[in-house]
């Protein structure tokens, strides 16, 4: 179906939605709001890219065999699966989404625990958990989009921002995890910026989950 504008041209439903939807973007890079979701979804997608590029080397240097190292990827991937299912639902269902962010940030900081001091020890509870809080962090990092926007075309802009600013932040986290083993080659080093990154995930999931809604233009 078509409508006509004032010049009796043919204009298809959604043309000034979508327009309205990308225009004006700008404003919302001066929103704190904002900011906190996308330091939130690149600090997740840094701790994840990292641990997924180089947790394999650390393991055969822990002593695992490196043909065992896929199969701890494969029980990550698959502890990821169930809790992108149940989040969600459990997000819409809470007054905010703080209580979900400080749960993240413990399984987060609890298995690199695990990894960084008990090494092949208890290393499948420590892929589960870190499966299970990655899972639950992607999740909340795309609800943000539309729970903290009233509009679609708000939602759209968040979004936008949210990937762009957050994908470069991902993009440093395997190089400096790899340059910091280079220094210390026992991956403390390493193990210690992932950590000092899950304080800083935790702050902005904090800020990022409070009922509240960024601004529109």
């Amino acid at each position: 179906m078509f409508f006509f504008d004032g010049l009796g041209r043919k204009k298809a439903p959604g043309i000034t939605e979508n327009r309205q939807a990308t225009s004006g973007i700008g404003y919302i890079f001066r929103s704190r709001l904002a900011w906190y979701i996308s330091l939130f979804m690149g600090i997740q997608s840094l701790i994840y890219y990292s641990l997924i590029s180089w947790l394999p080397n650390v393991l055969v240097d822990y002593g695992m065999p490196k043909e065992n190292t896929g199969w701890l990827l494969f029980l990550i991937q698959i502890a990821m699966i169930p809790i992108m299912f149940i989040g969600p639902i459990l997000a819409h269902r809470m007054k905010d989404q703080r209580l979900m962010a400080t749960a993240v940030a413990i399984g987060m900081l609890g298995s690199i625990f695990i990894f960084w001091h008990y090494k092949l020890q208890g290393i499948y509870v420590a892929a589960v958990l870190l499966g299970l809080s990655n899972g639950l962090s992607f999740s909340l990092s795309i609800l943000f989009f539309t729970l903290r926007a009233r509009s679609t075309a708000n939602a759209i802009k968040i979004s936008g921002m949210a990937q762009s600013v957050g994908y470069f932040i991902a993009a440093f986290g395997p190089p400096v995890f790899g340059r910091l083993h280079e220094i210390d080659a026992t991956w403390n080093y390493s193990f210690y910026f992932l950590a000092g990154s899950i304080v800083l995930l935790l702050f902005a999931g904090w800020k990022a989950g409070e009922a509240t809604y960024v601004a529109e233009d």
